[in-house]
């Protein structure tokens, strides 16, 4: 599997493990793909504090995951050297506001004041900094799939805050869902009625996947844009040549997908799809008051997702809707089979 969409599925996953065990495993394995991600892409993670010897990561603004960075050697057998020194960033612990910090089994053989000391002092920076959360986006470098013909961004498909130009992808494709999120069901499914089958909800992301793939052609093109203050865009890295170097904001989809479509049935199933997506695209600094405002009604249906992610939301326009689903989330919780 891409790395960056394991790291996603991981992140997801968080919200439905129980025990302290199963979480430290998954917190183990991120850290484990983190290092596997493209560097344009590292900065994938929702919120993140750096140092010279240690970072903090946090995909819900109140659990952090700390690492510190240290230098280890490693046997390089390509160009048969004994070894070689690199430097990495080893888990050190989870902090958050409730449990406090929970410190990870450190290899022996690693410098563990060197890594103490550097860690220790980031979970402090964290319990400073993690009421100003969300910080400021820094992620304004984005790779937008092409409009076939029209040429202008259409869909994203990844964003990172790295300085140096990215390359674009040779086989580029866009998906609605990530492996294992099967729960995408339209607005008039009927509920309540035990599980659907993850081949009977997989059909309707597919759909979604299936209108981008109409609009980007046979051969998707691609193009990473840097964004200004503004939302407008001027092009970095390009497969073809465009006919422009720079976009206007309104060139780019609100909601990272075009909500206008020339069939009704499709302009509806891409609403019905912003509507699941809707406690993720809360998380988006700038779009307007009123598409704000629909996505907090559709969120109500996800409410244990808001629940997870909602202190990352940089406005909230119906502060009594937010709390009503938030409270909703606490007694599905409270009801959930192995809570006290």
């Amino acid at each position: 599997m891409d790395p960056l969409k394991q790291l996603q599925a991981i992140a997801r996953s968080v919200d439905s493990l129980e025990t302290e065990d199963e979480i430290n495993k998954a917190l183990d394995e991120a850290e484990f793909v983190f290092e596997l991600l493209e560097p344009e892409l590292q900065d994938a993670a929702d919120q993140i504090i750096k140092s010279d010897g240690a970072r903090a990561l946090s995909t819900d603004g109140r659990n952090w995951h700390i690492q510190a960075r240290v230098e280890t050697r490693v046997r390089d057998w390509s160009t048969f050297s004994r070894q070689t020194t690199t430097r990495r960033y080893v888990a050190y612990a989870v902090w958050s506001h409730r449990e406090g910090l929970s410190r990870v089994p450190l290899d022996p053989t690693l410098p563990i004041d060197e890594i103490t000391s550097a860690a220790t002092e980031m979970a402090v920076r964290v319990a400073d900094s993690c009421e100003d959360v969300p910080f400021p986006a820094t992620d304004r470098y984005e790779i937008w799939m092409l409009d076939r013909d029209k040429q202008l961004p259409m869909a994203l498909v990844a964003c990172g805050s790295n300085r140096e130009k990215p390359g674009v992808p040779r086989q580029l494709r866009w998906m609605a869902s990530l492996e294992g999120d099967h729960d995408f069901l339209p607005a008039g499914f009927p509920v309540g009625s035990g599980p659907v089958p993850g081949s009977e909800t997989m059909q309707y992301a597919r759909r979604v996947e299936s209108l981008v793939e109409c609009l980007a052609g046979v051969r998707p093109q691609a193009a990473w844009f840097v964004r200004d203050e503004r939302g407008a865009g001027t092009v970095l890295v390009s497969v073809t040549e465009l006919p422009y170097r720079e976009l206007d904001a309104w060139a780019f989809p609100d909601l990272l997908l075009p909500d206008r479509w020339p069939e009704r049935a499709d302009a509806e199933a891409v609403k019905e799809y912003h509507a699941w997506m809707a406690p993720y695209l809360l998380m988006l600094p700038k779009i307007s008051q009123e598409i704000r405002a629909w996505l907090e009604e559709a969120a109500r249906k996800r409410a244990l997702l808001v629940q997870r992610v909602h202190g990352l939301y940089p406005e909230v326009i119906n502060p009594e809707g937010m709390n009503a689903m938030l409270v909703e989330a606490e007694l599905r919780q409270s009801t959930r089979p192995g809570t006290n």
